[in-house]
């Protein structure tokens, strides 16, 4: 309808004006054709509108969380989280331990998305315990020499800790990511992949929340893997380097997380260790 009403007061002027002109300004040929000019030019600007528009829309989506996205695919933004209750009755011959209740888990809400698609971003709380916990919060750019992320994420260590507890065999990780305290801290990580390979390298500095004094944490971790009919192999290998400003302790839970510890060597060495280990 917009471009009718152009292409008519286009035509209405052009007639209005014919008889204006004297006959040696241009003919009707030139006038034709100027208008035939100026109702392209008009199609080809509504049709350059109407694509930047498509292009800047938003795209709402409820399924299975509430996100936002524009057709581009230039910006992102996504709702997450996850409640995980449960239910544990702990008990021992020796009586030193006898329990029987119901925790909620993980209770974890947060943000995540994209920007320029080359920024990634996350933030997610827990509030499980009745506490408030920030887990992931970081920001990722992507470059032309791999992806550097900062901000507070896990250490690049052990396949049970990097994949998520939404997708792990068991509600509880295996002993020894709890006994070697993988954990989210606070850093910068390079990390880049090819078809078949990953590799990550990055430096921190105690949690958000700690003091971090005297705390320093190194690690890195690689991995070669590739699909075959109904799965994927992966070989992998890790490694992390720990100061702090105390001793170390190692000690685990019978993957059960209210009951109490019962592997527990106490405060050992001289606050150092080196970990590594293979996929």
């Amino acid at each position: 309808m917009k471009r009718q009403f152009i292409k008519t007061l286009l035509a209405g002027t052009a007639l209005v004006l014919l008889p204006a002109m004297p006959a040696a300004a241009q003919s009707l040929e030139d006038l034709q054709a100027q208008l035939a000019s100026l109702i392209e030019k008009v199609e080809k600007l509504e049709v350059s509108q109407a694509t930047k528009a498509a292009k800047t829309s938003v795209v709402k989506k409820a399924e299975p969380a509430f996100s936002l996205a524009t057709q581009d695919g230039l910006f992102e933004f996504n709702l997450r989280g996850r409640l995980y209750a449960d239910y544990i009755n702990v008990s021992d011959k020796d009586n030193t331990q006898d329990i029987s209740a119901t925790e909620f888990r993980t209770a974890r809400l947060g943000i995540e998305g994209t920007a320029w698609k080359s920024v990634k971003y996350k933030f997610e709380a827990d509030f499980a315990g009745n506490e408030v916990t920030v887990k992931d919060a970081y920001m990722q750019f992507k470059t032309s020499f791999g992806n550097i992320a900062a901000g507070q994420f896990k250490t690049p260590n052990s396949l049970d800790e990097q994949t998520s507890s939404r997708h792990i065999t068991f509600m509880e990780r295996g002993s020894f990511t709890d006994a070697f305290s993988f954990a989210r801290q606070m850093g910068i990580m390079w990390s880049d992949a090819g078809k078949n390979w990953t590799a990550k390298v990055g430096v921190f500095k105690g949690a958000m929340g700690d003091d971090g004094q005297g705390n320093l944490t190194l690690a890195a971790r690689t991995t070669y893997g590739n699909n075959f009919q109904g799965g994927k192999w992966i070989i992998g290998s890790s490694i992390r380097y720990r100061e702090t400003d105390g001793q170390m302790r190692y000690r685990q839970r019978p993957h059960v997380h209210i009951s109490d510890r019962f592997v527990n060597t106490g405060n050992i060495g001289n606050g150092k260790d080196l970990f590594f280990g293979l996929e």
